[in-house]
């Protein structure tokens, strides 16, 4: 497979394998504006506290050194849609050992997001409901796993230029398209609001 490396990119990879300028390398890659906003939107998101997020900052600093040195990535993606995704990664395996985690912002983030059409009652009746993980993982398991993907990484707050790469779409046209297609469908299932309300009642 062709690297997908722009060339400060392989620059900065270069850097890092260099024993004497490692350092240099993956001090250069952590100040990119774009890492750096998409990490602390998701911390901030997720209301993680700061010595987690300075664990979960250091963590992913040592996994993409490590993964750069042995030669692990391999220029398949954008030096910044890995790094973003690791720190991803070690965000959603923080939560997961969370007991009283309960991911309310997620599926209000998308709501904020709704074509205008949306009826009002649907979204009283989802926002009415304390858990909201339950709500989310059963509106998203409705759709198909390329819509599902497309809107993580919308909401990670991914550049449109990065989310084509990352699967494959030809260009931010498309995958703008692609979201409002998603949108629409997340919409249609949420309208069905008296069904996902029974569900998550049968369960609390």
């Amino acid at each position: 497979m062709p690297s997908k490396l722009s060339q400060e990119d392989q620059q900065v990879v270069n850097l890092i394998k260099n024993p004497k300028t490692g350092n240099e390398g993956i001090t250069e890659l952590f100040k990119r504006e774009v890492i750096k906003n998409t990490f602390y939107k998701m911390v901030h998101t997720y209301k993680i506290p700061k010595q987690d997020v300075e664990d979960i900052e250091q963590d992913t600093f040592l996994i993409v050194f490590r993964n750069i040195k042995l030669e692990r990535f391999r220029g398949d993606s954008k030096l910044n849609t890995y790094v973003i995704g690791i720190a991803k990664n070690l965000v959603f395996s923080w939560l997961r050992n969370q007991k009283d985690y309960v991911d309310v912002d997620s599926l209000e983030e998308f709501l904020k997001d709704r074509p205008q059409n949306m009826p009002s009652a649907a979204i009283e009746e989802i926002q009415s409901i304390n858990q909201y993980k339950e709500a989310m993982q059963f509106v998203f398991g409705q759709l198909t796993s390329r819509c599902q993907k497309i809107l993580k990484l919308k909401k990670l707050g991914y550049p449109y230029e990065d989310i084509a790469s990352e699967l494959g779409l030809k260009g931010t046209n498309t995958v703008k398209s692609t979201v409002y297609r998603c949108m629409k469908e997340l919409t249609k299932i949420i309208e069905s609001s008296p069904h996902i309300v029974q569900i998550l009642k049968s369960r609390s």
